[in-house]
């Protein structure tokens, strides 16, 4: 079996198949199955808890009778990246188990991998057959929801019910379970009755969705599997958790209490120069009064800082000593000018806004709307 590809569009399905490829090199595990078929060559890769599915056009194939075999696709991006050619060319010799790539200047070297028996199929490929969609949406806006709701999860991988991004009814929630619990809703989630996303995949499907480049991403599901395909058939999945979200002190109606709007980025650069003179970050006592927060650390040698606020309920002096850390850290996940702040049994932030999505320049930008919130506990309150 011989094919030609472009080495841009064979780098692209590499990199989306590596995804769910173990670490342990020269394992069955650490590649990916090739099949040329009809002129196109498919790739699917698993390492048991994900699988990856991509693929590209051929501009040569000569098929044999049997058209597949394995290989590690970081090895062929470590080679490919080594090439500055715009084609290369795979040659597979069945009775030997080896793939030769030749991407060399000089048209007639090659590298030569060792291949295992591709065997009847992978583990994963009949349930593919199972899936069902759940929802069509923005893939921007569905990074932005998974990374803003994994600001707020557990960094503990052991602690499973609180290590995962929930989505329940349209709404992204994470919780690290004690003093921190954030939410993002979208129109764009509609329709999305329960799913989570387990820790230790999401990194995976934020790099699924970038390498996807495509404007739309395809949720779907089977008994065993959630996943995440572009329209192009590119496609990355990981074994479904049992987890059931936990109770959430949270909600994305805004509680009826005073409140405030603060500059984000400047109120989080504040707290981080006290940060730096506070031991151990033990906390900020804020005064809140009509138009200003005076914000002074707990510490012995106490330092302050002072910022403008616009007060949008009420008019009292209000006091509270929120989570230091929690809060920082919660700015931080929001990308907003300025937010809605509620203090009175815990701290709670609100902000309703837009994404403004710019497809090309001939068309105006598409707007969608999103609400996040987030509750942070408070240390003490006066």
């Amino acid at each position: 079996m011989e094919l030609i590809v472009q080495s841009a569009a064979l780098k692209k399905a590499l990199s989306i198949v590596a995804l769910a490829t173990g670490e342990k090199e020269d394992t069955v595990a650490s590649h990916a199955l090739f099949r040329l078929k009809d002129g196109k060559l498919k790739m699917l890769a698993t390492d048991g808890d994900r699988f990856a599915v991509s693929g590209c056009e051929t501009l040569m194939a000569d098929e044999s009778e049997t058209n597949e075999f394995t290989a590690d696709p970081k090895k062929l991006t470590a080679l490919l990246n080594s090439s500055d050619s715009e084609s290369v060319r795979l040659l597979y010799k069945m009775a030997e188990t080896t793939l030769h790539v030749f991407a060399s200047e000089h048209k007639d070297s090659y590298v030569a991998f060792g291949s295992f028996k591709p065997g009847t199929a992978l583990p994963f490929e009949d349930e593919l057959s199972n899936l069902q969609k759940v929802r069509a949406v923005n893939a921007e806006i569905l990074k932005r929801g998974i990374k803003f709701s994994r600001g707020f999860m557990s960094p503990e991988e052991n602690n499973r019910k609180y290590s995962c991004v929930y989505i329940a009814k349209g709404v992204f929630y994470g919780s690290n379970g004690y003093n921190a619990v954030g939410a993002f809703q979208s129109p764009e989630f509609e329709g999305i009755d329960f799913l989570i996303l387990r820790g230790p995949m999401i990194p995976q499907v934020v790099s699924a969705i970038d390498r996807f480049d495509a404007d739309k991403v395809v949720i779907s599901s089977t008994s065993k599997f959630v996943s995440f395909w572009s329209n192009d058939e590119n496609g990355f999945g990981y074994l479904k958790s049992n987890e059931e979200l936990p109770k959430l002190p949270i909600s994305l109606e805004r509680p009826d209490w005073d409140y405030f709007t603060v500059d984000r980025g400047l109120l989080s650069k504040k707290l981080g120069r006290l940060a730096i003179s506070s031991v151990d970050s033990k906390g900020v006592h804020a005064v809140i009064s009509t138009d200003s927060m005076d914000l002074t650390t707990l510490d012995e040698r106490a330092s302050t800082e002072n910022i403008p606020i616009k007060r949008k309920v009420g008019g009292e002096v209000i006091t509270s000593t929120p989570d230091f850390k929690g809060l920082r850290e919660a700015l931080n996940q929001y990308w907003t000018d300025d937010v809605d702040i509620f203090v009175k049994s815990r701290c709670s932030i609100y902000c309703d806004g837009q994404v403004e999505i710019q497809k090309n320049e001939k068309e105006p930008p598409e707007v969608i709307q999103f609400k996040a919130v987030s509750v942070i506990a408070l240390t003490k309150t006066a």
